[in-house]
């Protein structure tokens, strides 16, 4: 199962902060998508839909706002680095 970080676009700044919160998907992509690309055709899950209506406060200015969008949240992959055990090709 593959693990993604939640952003969210800043509607204070205009740039896309991480919101610190992870998600699994059982089918991986390797691009950023929005939430509603990457459950497209699939029941949203309760705890993905509960961020709408989330606060979080910009990293720039300090601002603090209401999530109301969720178009406006990204999904990207959490990457693992290699571990020692790694067979390189």
């Amino acid at each position: 199962m593959a693990r993604y970080n939640v952003l969210y676009f800043c509607t204070a700044c205009r740039r896309i902060h991480p919101m610190g919160v992870s998600l699994p998907l059982e089918v991986g992509f390797l691009n950023t998508q929005t939430v509603s690309e990457a459950y497209s055709g699939k029941p949203l899950p309760s705890y993905v839909a509960m961020l709408v209506g989330s606060s979080v406060t910009c990293r720039e200015t300090g601002k603090s706002f209401i999530l109301e969008d969720i178009n406006k949240l990204y999904l990207t992959p959490v990457l693992e680095p290699l571990s020692r055990d790694s067979k390189r090709a």
